[in-house]
């Protein structure tokens, strides 16, 4: 089950996870310096999300002995949570100016808002009743906010998946105006995007018979782009770091 919730920091030092149990780790990228960091948190709808400053996650915590249910905001240092109310949906990420975006697991729209709750809207075209799509996973988060990779289901489709994370994203939409961002894909498709500190983005694509690594800058255009090796064919990137 770890290993659908795990999370990278954006400095790149540390990874956080939560196992069956509910159990919420943190240890250096290779392994070392694993910390226990509490107890009763939720290991789907609710996995741990790094903020900015690599100092904080935003986790969901379940009713358990000594905490009540709901969102919080974890300092991994002290081990000490304080409420985060605007949180009330699945799958966190964060931008590098403080925006928040997070799936609302019951009408299949995404939320934009801060860790105050000023400004919190809904990306237009995704959950409505008349909207075409609908999303339950997003991946990754534009520094500014403006954009956001994620996985966008057709509203007929027979299964919508479940409440797990899932980091595949098909599509990176205009937060404000929901419209589909062009990328140079050359005719492969879109697995996988990543965000960087400058705007770029890192995307995976799936080819006829094997992956690639493409570098887009934050204008859309095409910077490199480099073969992915044969055995990671059926591994999933936790990120991608600049």
């Amino acid at each position: 089950m770890a290993l659908t919730n795990a999370t990278v920091s954006p400095d790149g030092r540390r990874a956080a996870w939560v196992e069956e149990n509910g159990d919420l780790w943190v240890a250096d990228v290779d392994g070392s310096g694993r910390r226990k960091l509490g107890e009763g948190a939720d290991n789907n709808c609710g996995s741990p999300a790094w903020l900015p400053n690599s100092r904080q996650l935003t986790v969901r915590l379940n009713p358990a002995a000594g905490a009540s249910a709901g969102a919080r905001l974890l300092d991994v240092s002290s081990g000490v949570y304080s409420e985060l109310p605007v949180f009330d949906g699945c799958h966190a990420v964060w931008a590098a100016d403080g925006t928040l975006a997070f799936a609302d697991g019951t009408s299949g729209g995404v939320v934009i808002t801060d860790r105050t709750g000023a400004d919190r809207r809904t990306i237009p075209g995704l959950g409505g009743k008349s909207s075409e799509y609908v999303c339950f996973d997003i991946a990754s988060l534009s520094p500014d906010g403006r954009r956001l990779a994620l996985f966008r289901i057709d509203r007929d489709s027979e299964t919508y998946g479940d409440a797990g994370r899932d980091l595949i994203a098909n599509a990176v939409l205009d937060t404000r105006t929901g419209k589909a961002v062009t990328l140079p894909l050359g005719g492969r498709q879109m697995r996988q995007v990543f965000f960087q500190p400058d705007g770029s983005m890192v995307v995976r694509l799936r080819g006829d018979d094997s992956y690639t690594l493409l570098l887009v800058d934050d204008n859309g255009k095409k910077v490199g782009e480099q073969p992915e090796p044969a055995s990671l064919r059926n591994m999933q990137i936790l990120t991608a770091l600049g």
